[in-house]
């Protein structure tokens, strides 16, 4: 896998490559998805500071897919906020200005399929996850002055 190349690091993103399960105490709201966000941010994206651009422009193309890809950007989006200023571990910070208008405007136009049941590419189903992303919601209003709804 080329961390540099777009479609490598999209199919990460995406659940496409293998990667193992791992330490679930990190993970803030067990659900079925299909890869787990920390295990690829702590394992191949941060590791590796000089995917940056690509990880962001793979994250883009997720946020303009389907109900499903929207929902595992913004999981990618959340886990990377609590590395970066809860556990203050990632090498880079993700673009909040390029991410949370993006965000909203793509929640917005799949909020009827992220308030029942999403399927992602893999067969993976996820019931409301509309819930996880309302809660998330109000953690950053409260902690970083932002919204994405």
């Amino acid at each position: 896998m080329n961390l540099l190349d777009i479609q490598d690091m999209f199919r990460l993103l995406r659940g496409g490559f293998y990667v193992p399960s791992g330490d679930t105490r990190m993970n803030a709201c067990p659900e079925v998805l299909p890869v787990e966000p920390v295990r690829v941010l702590m394992e191949y994206v941060y590791p590796h500071p000089e995917c940056k651009d690509t990880f962001q422009r793979a994250m883009q193309m997720l946020a303009e897919g389907s109900a499903g890809d929207v929902y595992l950007c913004f999981r990618y989006f959340d886990t990377c906020l609590l590395i970066e200023n809860e556990l203050k571990n990632a090498t880079f910070c993700i673009d909040q200005q390029r991410f949370i208008p993006l965000l909203k405007k793509q929640i917005r136009q799949h909020e009827n399929e992220l308030r029942g049941t999403v399927t992602f590419h893999n067969g993976d189903k996820n019931e409301n996850p509309m819930e996880y992303i309302e809660l998330a919601d109000k953690r950053y209003q409260k902690h970083y002055g932002f919204s994405i709804l």
